[in-house]
């Protein structure tokens, strides 16, 4: 598994990766805006931009993506890194880890370059493994709360 920065030529693998998430997930309600996904893709690719973006590829086959971005604290000037998605397609995701582990070196690297203090990383899909705490955990990430979610 290959883990890389995200190019624009991978525009159409990750959108049948994102839309199908999106689609199959609790996401589903919210719809898909083309505009939006454009501009991450196209920030994504941007190293300049705030923000991070990488893919896992597997035998010319994208297979995972994580995508990250710095924001200002609500209440502050500083910058905390959070993910906005990671994630592998179901039949690969018993290599994830694997390469989740540099895509996540890779996010705090560039978190550091960005000067931001501290990294967020969570999940409100409904659809992550406990491994998946258990690994943030293991390479240090503390858990400080929960997400809850009502639809209205």
């Amino acid at each position: 598994m290959i883990i890389r920065e995200l190019e624009l030529d991978d525009y159409h693998q990750c959108l049948e990766i994102g839309k199908g998430f999106q689609e199959n997930s609790v996401f589903s309600i919210a719809g898909w805006d083309y505009d939006k996904y454009n501009n991450l893709i196209i920030q994504g690719s941007d190293a300049n931009s705030d923000v991070f973006s990488c893919v896992a590829e597997l035998d010319r086959k994208i297979v995972g993506i994580f995508f990250g971005c710095v924001t200002e604290y609500y209440f502050s000037k500083k910058l905390l890194a959070q993910d906005l998605i990671v994630l592998f397609l179901p039949d690969y995701r018993s290599n994830a880890y694997e390469g989740l582990k540099v895509m996540l070196e890779k996010f705090e690297i560039w978190a550091k370059q960005k000067n931001a203090i501290e990294i967020c990383i969570g999940s409100s899909t409904n659809q992550v493994s406990k491994n998946y705490k258990k690994f943030l955990e293991s390479n240090g990430y503390n858990d400080v709360g929960f997400i809850t979610k009502k639809r209205i």
